[in-house]
């Protein structure tokens, strides 16, 4: 093993940790937390160098987490927390400029969601802390339809594991939710 980054993704120790990737247009891209007050990270690398593409919470120091990437369509998709409890979704088609396209009025949602590309849909899964896990979809990136509810049926599914459990298998999207009252996977 060789270290290829370090001291909190270059020099700036308040990064927690890269919570979320996803390769696009041939550059591998790393999502951060950042819960200092700067706001979170986005950085890409060509396998030989990094570079910061976001460094400010994409504008804002109280969007805090970048726990999901995806691509979808010519887009790379990114779910980002916002301390306040607001879920944002941001798309570019370049990787360097970005447009926000998804954003929750609702506050005390939470800050971790997911990202998965599923019959010819994105699906964004997020934590809410009220009623349960939400899950929302679309089919262009720009109109979004709740099809999950209130933790499916258990207002105590509260959250998931940022975006490295909810996954596609054998044609199937697998969902799993995190819970005071035990685990769950759902279907």
């Amino acid at each position: 093993w060789q270290n290829f980054v370090d001291e909190g993704l270059t020099g700036d120790p308040n990064n927690g940790g890269a919570i979320s990737s996803e390769i696009f247009q041939a550059k591998l891209y790393w999502g951060t937390a950042n819960t200092n007050g700067v706001g979170a990270d986005l950085w890409q690398t060509d396998g030989k160098t990094m570079e910061a593409i976001v460094t400010d919470g994409f504008g804002s120091e109280e969007n805090s987490v970048i726990s999901s990437l995806s691509t979808f369509g010519s887009f790379l998709y990114a779910g980002v927390g916002n301390i306040n409890g607001n879920i944002q979704v941001w798309r570019s088609a370049n990787g360097q400029d970005w447009k926000q396209v998804y954003f929750t009025d609702e506050t005390l949602l939470g800050v971790v969601n997911s990202l998965e590309v599923y019959r010819e849909h994105l699906y964004l899964v997020m934590e809410n802390y009220l009623s349960g896990v939400e899950v929302w979809r679309t089919r262009n990136g720009i109109q979004w339809e709740q099809v999950g509810f209130d933790g499916f049926g258990d207002p105590n599914n509260q959250t998931i594991f940022f975006d490295n459990g909810t996954t596609i298998y054998r044609d199937g999207l697998y969902i799993p939710t995190m819970s005071w009252m035990g685990g769950e996977v759902w279907k």
